[in-house]
């Protein structure tokens, strides 16, 4: 039998993150999801069994969010734990904020756009942030729970060649179309990511542009590129943030003009170099959504295997 509490004291939130441990989570996973996984306003929920936490799960609202997109939407990460527990977990959850509109999940509380989503396939250590290391009980939780999925990032993992194939065609490509490819400074209101995500995803009225901000501090700026016409506009840019043991390749953005094809191939060919001369052999790339076919096209030109999926469940809640 299970008894569902909402923890308020730092003696009950210390034992909802000691959880992390029993749950699959690294030591040090644990020690970061305890450090930055705790949005403001959080509302955290323990499933209890002869008094000892046994699975857990944490909802929370997001006003920025609520501003920009103009919805009441609240989110939920770590339902992990004794899958007996997750119907009961998520009745809360829905509970949890009578004004919310939708519940959305799993997505990562850091705000880092590392993985969202539940993985379709055990993954053991590969799994993505905040999914834990299992994947049937929450899926299947989601689904009797009325949970439909929104969202599906399928993750690749490319072998960095030897010898760069981009290298031949960027010189000329680049004096062709006046294309100049810069690494990318992160200000706020510097000539980098955030002044290219602004240009091109439509500025604070987009999801992508205002998810950019967030997770700033997780991007390697070394291998990260902006790709700016003779003005100085922004014409694309690929973001790439750090991970261990590899690096993630998470956004390829560029604009739709004539030439589109040319601007893609001269950002590849900035990060392809940078990866070689930095010896790292392999990174990891992936589409947020699998139906956007020339992602897919262009991910796996590059030799890319598709390693796994995650999918992102959404709820009506009124």
């Amino acid at each position: 039998m299970y008894t569902v509490i909402k923890a308020e004291s730092p003696r009950q939130k210390r034992a909802f993150f000691s959880l992390s441990r029993a749950c699959g989570y690294s030591r040090d996973e644990a020690e970061y999801l305890r450090l930055f996984c705790c949005p403001a306003n959080a509302s955290y929920f323990m499933a209890l069994k002869d008094g000892r936490p046994k699975a857990r799960i944490l909802v929370w609202k997001d006003a920025a969010y609520e501003k920009n997109i103009g919805r009441r939407t609240a989110f939920f990460a770590f339902l992990d734990g004794d899958e007996n527990a997750f119907a009961l977990l998520l009745e809360a959850a829905q509970n949890a904020y009578p004004d919310a509109e939708a519940l959305t999940g799993p997505v990562p509380p850091d705000g880092s756009g590392l993985f969202t989503g539940q993985c379709d396939r055990p993954c053991g250590t590969d799994r993505g942030a905040f999914t834990g290391p299992g994947d049937a009980g929450q899926t299947q939780a989601l689904l009797e729970a009325g949970f439909a999925p929104c969202m599906t990032e399928a993750c690749f993992e490319i072998a960095v060649p030897a010898v760069n194939p981009y290298r031949a065609y960027a010189g000329r490509l680049s004096a062709r179309f006046g294309v100049c490819v810069q690494k990318a400074r992160f200000g706020l209101f510097g000539d980098g990511l955030s002044r290219a995500a602004y240009e091109l995803a439509g500025a604070w009225q987009s999801e992508t542009a205002l998810q950019a901000g967030r997770i700033r501090r997780y991007i390697s700026p070394r291998f990260s590129f902006v790709a700016l016409d003779g003005n100085g506009r922004a014409l694309g840019y690929v973001m790439t943030l750090r991970g261990r043991p590899l690096l993630r390749v998470t956004t390829l953005i560029t604009k739709d003009v004539p030439f589109r094809p040319a601007v893609t191939l001269l950002l590849l060919d900035a990060l392809c170099e940078s990866l070689i001369q930095s010896g790292i052999m392999r990174a990891e790339a992936s589409v947020i959504d699998v139906n956007n076919r020339p992602s897919v096209r262009l991910t796996q030109g590059t030799g890319a295997r598709e390693t796994r999926r995650y999918v992102r469940y959404y709820k009506e809640l009124t």
